[in-house]
């Protein structure tokens, strides 16, 4: 879990201010994010760069035992992450497999449906066919609707005219 500058600074009994003069920006870019809440912007720094700066402030340059428990800790955090990783990557690529599932789904639906449109148009052609031929045989030609003279003049002949 990240803490903030001042619950490290708690934490190692030193000030925020020497706290932040170890952030480099490789050192921030790295292990720390920025959290605004009530537009107060907070720096949270993750555990791996919980535990540079712990052998920043307690440890000694000599290899110690500590070390070797610290770079296991580092290792095991790092191997947290890639598996929770993986797990989110198998998640994500099951998601993406129903999605595609859905495309085809939606895909033939919509040819169905074109199809069907296409059916529904052919038939009702066929229809009016019959119809018009009757007519013809009939003698009466079908019928244009009567265009008003007004509709004909432009809206200013109307209007002044």
């Amino acid at each position: 879990m990240s803490k903030t500058v001042r619950e490290l600074a708690e934490q190692f009994d030193v000030s925020k201010q020497a706290i932040n003069k170890r952030l480099t920006t490789d050192f921030r870019r790295q292990h720390v994010t920025t959290k605004t809440s009530n537009g107060v912007a907070t720096l949270l720094i993750d555990k791996t760069g919980e535990m540079l700066l712990y052998k920043a402030f307690k440890g000694n340059n000599a290899p110690t035992q500590n070390d070797k428990q610290d770079q296991q800790l580092v290792v095991g955090l790092l191997s947290e992450q890639l598996e929770h990783q993986k797990r989110e990557s198998a998640i994500k690529n099951e998601q993406l497999a129903a999605k595609d599932e859905q495309l085809k789904t939606m895909q033939k639906l919509l040819d169905q449906s074109q199809q069907l449109q296409l059916i529904a148009e052919k038939k009702i052609e066929s229809l009016q066919q019959p119809a018009t031929s009757k007519m013809e045989e009939e003698g009466k030609a079908p019928q244009d609707p009567v265009v008003d003279e007004s509709t004909k003049k432009g809206f200013w002949a109307r209007l002044f005219g």
